[in-house]
């Protein structure tokens, strides 16, 4: 089954400084995997969602987490704050991901 990975920036912290782009992600997405803090960030956007929170120090577990359930056929949004290239969150996606991988 193919689900969907997004790769989402949430910003510097302030809700009004979302792009809608990353707001689509977030309510188009079943499961949110994000550090804690930046729930209160998004809050409005994930009502309802399966939600996981692997604390501070584990980006490889929340990274290996959002594939797993995109794998598994989920449409994921992983979350970083600033802007996920540059704050390595996508780099760790990138690494963790196989070739067979065939989520969006």
């Amino acid at each position: 089954m193919s689900g969907v990975l997004n790769l989402v920036s949430v910003g510097p912290g302030f809700e009004d400084l979302i792009v809608p782009r990353a707001i689509a992600a977030l309510r188009d997405s079943d499961v949110i995997v994000a550090y804690e803090l930046y729930l209160r960030w998004i809050a409005p956007h994930i009502e309802g969602k399966e939600i996981h929170t692997p604390p501070l120090t584990q980006e490889r577990e929340r990274a290996m987490l959002a594939i797993e359930h995109a794998r598994a056929g989920a449409r994921v949004a992983l979350i970083s704050s600033g802007d996920i290239g540059i704050y390595a969150m996508a780099a760790l996606a990138f690494e963790e991901m196989r070739e067979d991988d065939t989520y969006e």
